[in-house]
């Protein structure tokens, strides 16, 4: 009776180990996750380091804050593995569902091509203006690809997204015809 007894014991332990000690997502595939956001991060602030100013430096800089929320993301979720706490969303009483990883997945290798194909298009001009305009549209879709990352990570961590916050009712759009003046414009 005591043998049944401390094998039973004993399989409750390692029941509990197998619970409670294995954690999913595992820490090396965060960690893993994070490398690659990190090494994004640098890229960015190494290219936003050739521009002294404009445009494209401020849509890099929003590609380096976009990263960087994603990053903090990713620690926040590793954290939270490392202390046994368990990150649950709720919103209006409800768990915030994650998108689907597939669908993210295809719009991110989209945005890669997208990417390249504007990197060919700017690469065909030495200067000015038009490859300023090719440029600023390489640079969109690398902001895109970035909030992808972010859209990504989340559904893939079961994190909240900013898009899970968002009122579901749609306010009226405003009537097309409505003139304002200027100062009220903006």
């Amino acid at each position: 009776m005591l043998r049944i007894l401390s094998i039973i014991g004993i399989s409750a332990a390692l029941a509990f180990l197998a619970v409670f000690l294995v954690s999913d997502p595992s820490t090396k595939t965060l960690d893993a996750d994070l490398i690659t956001i990190r090494k994004d991060v640098v890229d960015a602030q190494s290219e936003s380091a050739k521009y002294s100013g404009g445009l494209l430096k401020s849509f890099i800089e929003v590609r380096v804050e976009i990263l960087r929320s994603t990053e903090a993301m990713l620690v926040a979720k590793r954290t939270s593995l490392l202390r046994r706490i368990d990150l649950a969303y709720v919103v209006d009483g409800k768990h915030v569902p994650p998108a689907k990883l597939s669908d993210i997945e295809i719009d991110i290798v989209d945005a890669k091509k997208r990417i390249g194909a504007a990197e060919q298009k700017a690469a065909q001009y030495s200067g000015g203006l038009i490859q300023m305009l090719e440029l600023t549209s390489v640079t969109t879709e690398r902001m895109t690809l970035a909030q992808l990352y972010f859209a990504y990570y989340s559904a893939k961590y079961d994190l909240p997204s900013p898009n899970a916050f968002v009122p579901r009712s749609k306010a009226a759009p405003p009537n097309p015809g409505t003139v304002v003046p200027d100062k009220d414009a903006l």
